[in-house]
Parts: structure tokens; C-alpha cells; sequence
């Protein structure tokens, strides 16, 4: 399937944003994700997920890992 840079960079900045991240950074995280991707740096593989539990996410449980 191909997937043009903008949709790639919308769907991660809405995930994020999703997630409850602040508005200058879900754009930055979806555009840090996209570009190390199409970098052929494994941008997806750096997706960290919040941990499952009847907490619930908090904000810092979703990133882009080092």
C-alpha cells in the first residue's frame, strides 16, 4: 500500500493527539515518526505504546523512543 508523506503525518499527529499529547508536540511526534520512516530508519518500530491497565494511558506512557 502506498501512503503519500502528508496522510503518513496525519494519521500519527491524530493518534497522538488521541493519545492527549499538547498540540506542538503530537505534530512534531508524527512528523519525527514520518520522516525516520521514510529515512529507512524504522520510524514505526520507535512507536512506544502506553502499558495496559485499569489506569488508564497518562501522557508521558506514549513517545517515540531514542
Amino acid at each position: 500500500m502506498k501512503v503519500s508523506r502528508n496522510e503518513m503525518i496525519t494519521a500519527l499527529s491524530r493518534a497522538y493527539e488521541g493519545a492527549v499529547h499538547e498540540i506542538g508536540d503530537y505534530e512534531e511526534a508524527g512528523q519525527l515518526v514520518t520522516w525516520l520512516q521514510m529515512a529507512g530508519l524504522s520510524g514505526f518500530d520507535r512507536i512506544t505504546l502506553p502499558p495496559l491497565g485499569p489506569q488508564g494511558w497518562s501522557d508521558s506512557a506514549v513517545g517515540v523512543r531514542k
